[in-house]
């Protein structure tokens, strides 16, 4: 299993990483990556290290990205699975990966960095995240907006965590920074009684369970 599991703190917004004496901390993503060996920063891995120092890839549309061959870490990935490979597994760079409903699915080329396992056969990302949580697959998309809002380029989505019940209102197609979202719109809890003016306040619509308050 080649999987990373990142945390992300949504009031600091640092998305951290961390196994034996190493911590990694993004503020953007990933584009720009500050290793620390016990607690001494050591080293910025960069994505873009030809850019000016600091330099951050804005977005540029969903699924859309700059390529970068001296991206610095995917060497740092790489070794990472190499050195933690009891803890974090092996990359299985496999065409065919199974999307939210479970259904397997042949795409002809690898994905990311190949699939998180060979049993779940989810896709993971430049971070080594999978896409069941960067896409936010154990949540329901209950109502859209079109209306961008700062940090949030696409529009806003309202999302139902099954299990808690809770709703949320959050960037569209958002959940935590990656090199597409390098800055992200900070989630809004809801609670059920304002749902449907909050919704009305963006100019959204409702879908899924929630489709017939449309009428």
């Amino acid at each position: 299993m080649a999987q990373l599991n990142w945390r992300y703190d949504f009031e600091s917004e640092v998305m951290s990483f961390e196994i034996d004496n190493l911590r990694y901390e993004t503020t953007d993503g990933g584009q720009n990556i500050l290793k620390y060996q016990d607690n001494v920063l050591i080293k910025t891995i960069r994505q873009f290290p030809d850019e000016p120092e600091g330099y951050v890839e804005p977005f540029k549309g969903p699924g859309q990205f700059r390529e970068c061959p001296n991206d610095e870490w995917r060497p740092e990935l790489n070794w990472l699975v190499e050195t933690y490979s009891d803890q974090l597994g092996e990359f299985h760079r496999v065409t065919a990966y199974k999307d939210k409903d479970g259904n397997l699915i042949e795409h002809d080329r690898v994905l990311g960095y190949g699939a998180n396992n060979l049993q779940d056969l989810i896709p993971i990302n430049r971070l080594g995240q999978p896409a069941s949580i960067q896409e936010r697959w154990q949540y329901t998309v209950i109502a859209e907006s079109e209306q961008s809002q700062p940090k949030a380029p696409e529009g806003l989505e309202w999302v139902l965590d099954p299990d808690t019940q809770q709703i949320q209102r959050i960037g569209k197609l958002q959940c935590w920074p990656c090199h597409v979202f390098p800055e992200i719109y900070k989630p809004v809890d809801i609670s059920h009684m304002d749902f449907i003016n909050d919704v009305k306040q963006f100019g959204g619509w409702f879908v899924g369970p929630y489709e017939y308050l449309n009428k």
